[in-house]
């Protein structure tokens, strides 16, 4: 084993550029590219949930309940933890004129936000504009919802038994995410409007949310330790308790399930394109023909020969490996800077480690899977062979050593998948599916194989040919005998019979 030596011989043949490896460049780099972008954006994601969740929640910690509000007892002891602030969430009407949509309703206090800020459109600070002034009170909307009623900042809007007075519309809401599914544009009052609304009755629709704002510092262990005493201190209270870490668990779940199967799509796509490594491969190899039979006549023994093209091939995977990791560093900050204002959820981007790794890898190891074997076909075939490989190409299978190491980098492959998903049984019908993909395939190629080889009167020939080629139309191309010689055909002269029949003949073929 002479690593320079390869090496060496590699880069001069990769002077000439890259012709004929587009393909093989192409497909690695796509697939390296989609696995390390979606990685790196579903981390963003998850690593913004995580460091926004207090603004997120709007609190350390928040006890919730739905239909009543928390008793005295129950009051005191949210207290006891911080700052409060409450919250009342439900779905109701809005009215303008006779136009009418659903909407979210959020009834907050003084205190709201504890955490991040209430931005409204045209720098208008939302300090006292819930307040009652002339007989209404105020309310801040979405704009949306000012589409949907015709409505102006000014104008009223009825909601219940009271009519409120558009004073604002939000531009961002720090907690939107955290309330979980929203069927309507927002509509933001004080709690005393909400009383006077008269949609609070009993059996009524409402979540009540008491956001805490803990002492100090808090960290995420002083949150949980809350979290851990209220349950235990009160176990029959009914309510929901949530963490910062905990903010928008809806939305966490959905961009890691988004991911998941978004990732398992990159995945097929590259091992699908394993397919076309093979191909740009095999036809490296048929095109180096002579390269290789003058390497074997001047001396070189097999094994330096299938160095020498293997090193040259991995050095095209690592050009093709390293231009899908730059996709996948680059895109996060210009999804950040384009979709920030469109997207609720939050984003910091920045360089993810582990899914570059992981892309990496796997792109290696695809390399290695679906090239050593056309590589290492060539090891059994002497230089004579190679001279007339464009009438007889190199077959057989390869050295027990070069399936081996197929077989471990497919068995990598399938570890690195089934580490990197909490969801074990999906990831094992992936997984099993694509064994099964790869059984069938070998299926329909033993089978053509068989028939081409089997004498032509055999029963069953032209079925089981028919049959792959319907299955598999790369096979049709040289249907019933690939690689044999052209066939000597006998074709009658029209004009051995005289001109009558010569006309006759010219006439039935126009």
């Amino acid at each position: 084993m002479n690593l320079a030596l390869w090496l060496r011989f590699a880069r001069r043949d990769l002077r000439s550029g890259l012709q004929g490896f587009w393909i093989f460049f192409t497909c690695l780099a796509l697939g390296t590219a989609t696995i390390a972008l979606i990685g790196a954006l579903a981390a963003s994601v998850e690593r913004g949930l995580n460091e926004q969740g207090q603004p997120l929640l709007g609190g350390d910690v928040e006890f919730s309940l739905i239909h009543r509000e928390a008793d005295e007892k129950e009051r005191a002891y949210i207290e006891s933890k911080g700052q409060v602030s409450t919250v009342g969430t439900l779905r109701a009407m809005a009215v303008a004129g006779e136009n009418t949509t659903l909407a979210e309703v959020k009834a907050v206090d003084a205190a709201y936000p504890l955490y991040g800020a209430l931005i409204l459109e045209g720098g208008v600070s939302p300090a006292g504009q819930l307040d009652a002034e002339n007989g209404s009170y105020g309310v801040l909307v979405d704009p949306l919802l000012l589409g949907r009623l015709g409505l102006k900042t000014g104008e009223k809007v009825k909601l219940g038994d009271i009519e409120l007075e558009v004073r604002g519309v939000i531009a961002s809401e720090p907690d939107r995410i955290s309330s979980g599914i929203v069927l309507g544009p927002r509509l933001l009052i004080n709690r005393k409007a909400l009383r006077a609304t008269g949609l609070v009755q009993p059996g009524s629709l409402i979540t009540w949310g008491y956001r805490v704002k803990l002492p100090g510092n808090p960290d995420i262990a002083d949150a949980r330790a809350v979290v851990n005493d209220t349950r235990r201190d009160f176990p029959n209270a009914g309510w929901r308790l949530r963490a910062s870490d905990n903010a928008a668990s809806g939305a966490e779940r959905f961009v890691e399930r988004l991911a998941y199967f978004l990732t398992l799509v990159g995945l097929t796509s590259l091992i699908v394109g394993g397919a076309g490594i093979a191909n740009a491969v095999s036809a490296f190899v048929a095109r180096k023909g002579d390269s290789i039979a003058t390497l074997k006549c001047l001396g070189a023994p097999s094994s330096d020969v299938f160095g020498i093209y293997l090193t040259e091939i991995l050095l095209v995977a690592l050009l093709a490996i390293a231009a899908g990791l730059v996709v996948g560093v680059v895109t996060p900050p210009i999804a950040y800077a384009a979709l920030s204002g469109i997207l609720p959820l939050p984003l910091t981007p920045r360089i993810e480690w582990v899914p570059l790794a992981v892309a990496a890898a796997l792109g290696f190891l695809v390399t290695i899977a679906f090239a050593v074997w056309p590589l290492a076909r060539t090891r059994q075939v002497p230089a004579s062979a190679l001279f007339r490989s464009r009438i007889a190409s190199a077959d057989g299978w390869p050295r027990p050593i070069d399936i081996t190491v197929i077989a471990l980098a497919f068995l990598i492959i399938a570890a690195i998948i089934f580490a990197s998903f909490d969801d074990k049984r999906i990831t094992a019908y992936y997984l099993g599916g694509l064994a099964a993909s790869f059984c069938g395939a070998a299926w329909t190629g033993m089978v053509h194989r068989c028939a081409c080889r089997a004498p032509p009167q055999t029963p069953g020939r032209d079925c089981a040919l028919c049959a792959v080629e319907h299955l598999s139309p790369r096979f049709s191309g040289n249907f019933r005998d690939p690689g044999a010689r052209p066939r000597p055909h006998l074709v009658r002269d029209p004009c051995a019979d005289g001109p009558h029949n010569l006309r006759r003949a010219a006439l039935r073929h126009t």
